[in-house]
Order: C-alpha cells, then structure tokens, then sequence
C-alpha cells in the first residue's frame, strides 16, 4: 500500500494507492480499515511539504495502534455486537 499526503488549493488529500479524498474522518476510517492487519512500513508514506509532517506521523502512529492486540479485540468486539 503507499500513501500519499499533500495540500492542493489549501485542503489536504490522502491518497491510498490510487484512490484519493480530501483529508478528513471518513478518509481516516477507511485508511484504519485498510491497516487492521495490513501493516505498513513508514517509506510507504509521502507527503509534499513539510506542513504535512504532522499528517505522516499520525498516519504512524494510527498504523502501530490499529494492529494492537486491544485494538484488534475491540474490533471484533464492535462487529459482534453491531451483528445482534
């Protein structure tokens, strides 16, 4: 997976291979969708501009969290009980 982060006409976008949004929660839960067990190494992120830093370093730190055994379990957890 690589992911590229960079601003155009002041919004950021997030593109994941070839799929691209604007920078925003839904952006975000697709991307933790794609890293639950999908780790990534941190020279699969892009970003142009060094304003974006902070973006790259989150997308980092959601990619340690994401693949947690807690984080997993809660997973699980929620689909269980979205499935009742």
């Amino acid at each position: 997976m690589k992911i590229i982060i960079y601003k155009n006409e002041e919004k950021v976008y997030l593109k994941i291979d070839e799929n691209e949004k604007e920078f925003n929660f839904d952006a975000l839960n697709e991307l933790i969708e794609k890293l639950i067990n999908n780790p990534i190494d941190e020279e699969d992120i892009e970003f142009e501009g060094e304003e974006l830093v902070n973006y790259k370093q989150l997308i980092i730190e959601l990619n340690k969290e994401v693949n947690t055994k807690e984080f997993l379990d809660a997973v699980e957890k929620a689909k269980k009980f979205g499935a009742q």
